[in-house]
């Protein structure tokens, strides 16, 4: 946080991330505040408060996942607004659900709720049904109604997608990746406590790749 604002100290002007995201921000003009709102919302994650409703979640998401979208469009963009906004707040959206979607068994075992806690309790899941990593049918029916949710917020971001402009679409190119990942939850929709085989890396390389030649 002191570096995006600007309080460089210590040897943080010799770690070559550092040096490598300052030299981006430089170059593109990309606004700082975004990046410092990401590293507060991470904050979350270093505590076992559980995420309390699907409204919090979407804001969560937003500050950590849908600013990087929106940030490597503006890149793409030559440091210039791509007009990327719905697109990446859909498709961050989708991201953060499906990736904790898939993570809920790791997550539940340290004791943290990522997910909407609101949904759960509304069906009669307890805390101490997740963290057991009990398959029970209300826990699958929440588990059901966010990959609902996640697959609304992939098709809002295919359809914002489409009206960009062919060269930033590209950035995009995670949809497909997490079509695939969406698809690998549904075959395991009664084993939420079960992680879903990865998608090999050269097989992503291969979807990224066809989808940006697509599109």
């Amino acid at each position: 946080l002191d570096l995006l604002r600007g309080e460089s100290h210590g040897f943080t002007d010799q770690n070559p991330l550092a040096v490598q995201l300052l030299d981006t921000i430089d170059r593109f003009d990309l606004p700082t505040g975004p990046l410092r709102r990401l590293l507060m919302a991470r904050r979350f994650d270093l505590y076992d408060d559980p995420m309390p409703d699907l409204n919090t979640f979407e804001g969560y998401a937003g500050e950590t996942s849908s600013v990087l979208y929106q940030l490597a469009a503006m890149v793409v963009n030559g440091g210039n607004d791509a007009g990327s906004a719905g697109a990446a707040g859909h498709l961050g959206v989708a991201h953060a659900l499906i990736g904790h979607l898939r993570g809920l068994p790791r997550t539940a075992a340290r004791g943290q709720i990522f997910l909407p806690f609101q949904l759960f309790r509304q069906l009669g899941v307890a805390q101490s049904d997740i963290f057991a990593g009990r398959a029970t049918p209300e826990i699958i029916r929440a588990c059901a109604r966010l990959r609902k949710t996640a697959l609304d917020h992939l098709n809002r971001a295919g359809a914002e997608v489409a009206k960009l402009d062919q060269s930033i679409r590209p950035v995009f190119a995670q949809i497909s990746v997490l079509r695939q990942q969406l698809k690998q939850l549904e075959d395991y929709a009664q084993l939420p406590f079960v992680p879903p085989p990865d998608i090999y890396a050269w097989r992503k390389i291969a979807k990224l790749f066809w989808w940006s030649v697509k599109n």
